[in-house]
């Protein structure tokens, strides 16, 4: 009688197949989650950008003489100097002006200059006490929002579309909008 060679898999094939197994699910998973990650940063950009785009065709909206200029103690630099209740066009910080997307606040802060066209064509905004009347004006619309960034620390990003918006009795020419 002849005896038959064992085929089994060895304790040592056996942990090399495991360890094998285990960094290919390990890189797997970890690939999912960087895709999940990246997929809902860029909602979040795109949603932010959409809602500074809503915010100042609806400041456009108003006639030239009614767009109120935000007040020069109010100019940010840093933005929380808006969250202030003579504030023009709301406080950011007021709960009800927070927009939440898949769990992420965003804050919409707006603000007003009156604008002056260089010899450039480049228009710039100005403070009202460096030019009391103009027949430009500048709307500026920022959002801010927080979300975890690597290792789970909060990062902040900010989205800021600027546009212009001039007095219908005034022509001027050579724009240009950065």
């Amino acid at each position: 009688m002849k005896l038959s060679k064992n085929s089994g898999l060895s304790l040592i094939e056996t942990l090399i197949a495991a360890f094998v197994l285990v960094f290919v699910l390990t890189g797997v998973v970890n690939l999912a989650t960087k895709i999940y990650g990246y997929t809902f940063l860029t909602k979040l950009k795109t949603y932010s950008f959409n809602l500074a785009v809503e915010n100042i065709e609806i400041m456009k909206t108003y006639n030239f003489g009614a767009l109120k200029l935000t007040p020069d103690s109010m100019i940010p630099d840093p933005l929380s100097k808006l969250e202030n209740s003579n504030n023009p066009w709301g406080n950011p910080a007021d709960p009800d002006n927070l927009v939440p997307v898949g769990g992420v606040n965003m804050r919409v802060y707006k603000y007003v200059q009156n604008a002056q066209e260089d010899e450039s064509g480049n228009i710039t905004g100005v403070t009202q006490s460096e030019l009391p009347v103009s027949n430009l004006k500048l709307i500026t619309v920022v959002v801010i929002y927080e979300h975890s960034g690597p290792k789970g620390l909060p990062v902040s990003k900010k989205t800021e579309l600027t546009s212009i918006i001039s007095n219908a009795e005034t022509s001027f020419g050579g724009v240009t909008i950065k």
